[in-house]
């Protein structure tokens, strides 16, 4: 048996053992606990609710596109699933979502569809509730009102592309956010931007 001082990691302080602080509690993440299961609760509650609606006109057909990459290991240049233009040359811009979509169906059937949905949804509400409280907000009252925010939006979320573009432009504000707070001092994740003509 180890002692206080043989090869223990941190040694206790006044009889108590007190762990390292991390890199995410130096960045503001140690107060996440009651507000993350607050905005969970409420995505969970949603998605629960929602669940009968969640499928729309396009999801089967970007589930079917993704297992079809899945089964070539490329992303098709022909559109192989409409009728009326079976055949034709086309461009999948959606091709990632589509593949992520037929993993998480893969792994759990409709279930873990909603599971993908749900977990977007969550983590771009979570991405907010960060960038309140970064910009001032206290806690609680920020977790109140993206709750409140993401229960009135959670009917636009549905087995779309378009969940993915919501926590990613959530992701892009923060990081902006914390970019024009450290005034370009600290190192910037770097968002690869392509512009076509």
């Amino acid at each position: 048996m180890l002692g206080a001082g043989e090869g223990s990691r941190s040694a206790p302080v006044s009889g108590r053992w007190r762990p390292r602080r991390g890199r995410l509690a130096g960045m503001g993440w140690r107060c996440l606990s009651l507000p993350a299961l607050l905005i969970l609760v409420v995505a969970a509650g949603r998605m629960a609710a929602d669940a009968h609606r969640m499928f729309h006109g396009d999801a089967l057909w970007h589930l079917m596109n993704g297992l079809w990459i899945l089964h070539h290991g490329r992303i098709p240049v022909h559109d192989h699933f409409s009728w009326s233009m079976t055949g034709r040359p086309w461009q999948d811009s959606e091709w990632g979502y589509d593949l992520v979509l037929s993993l998480s169906y893969l792994a759990g059937g409709y279930w873990g569809m909603l599971l993908l949905t749900g977990a977007l949804f969550a983590a771009a509400l979570a991405v907010v509730w960060r960038g309140a409280v970064l910009v001032g907000a206290k806690a609680v009252p920020a977790a109140v009102w993206v709750a409140v925010a993401g229960g009135l939006l959670s009917a636009y979320w549905k087995l779309r592309p378009q969940d993915m573009a919501y926590l990613a432009f959530a992701v892009m504000l923060l990081v902006l956010e914390r970019y024009r707070r450290d005034q370009g001092s600290s190192g910037i994740l770097w968002l690869g931007v392509r512009h076509e003509c």
